[in-house]
């Protein structure tokens, strides 16, 4: 089982789909409210990630000595975040953490 990464780019946890029912409210389609959660838990994951893992952190830092926006470098330390899991769901192999030297 693989979580495609394909939608993880700029902007893709913005709103894209919806339609405003007869009383005015939107109604979005589940698939919106998948992604909305999806990004949510990869966002709050990834600002962990970016405070304490070191790996991510030193991904994250050298983004944003690079130039990149904070919020870029975080979207790119969460669609990383999303591909170790990924690696972790294919080789079936647990979470490893790294040993302090």
């Amino acid at each position: 089982m693989s979580v495609g990464t394909r939608w993880l780019g700029p902007g893709s946890c913005r709103d894209r789909a919806g339609r405003r029912d007869a009383g005015g409210s939107q109604v979005l389609p589940d698939r919106v409210l998948a992604r909305r959660q999806v990004c949510a838990v990869l966002y709050m994951a990834a600002l962990v990630a970016v405070r304490h893992h070191p790996a991510l952190r030193a991904f994250y830092l050298r983004l944003v000595a690079a130039g990149k926006a904070k919020k870029l470098a975080l979207t790119a330390a969460m669609r990383k975040l999303l591909v170790i899991l990924n690696a972790m769901l294919r080789d079936r192999q647990p979470w490893r953490t790294l040993q302090s030297a």
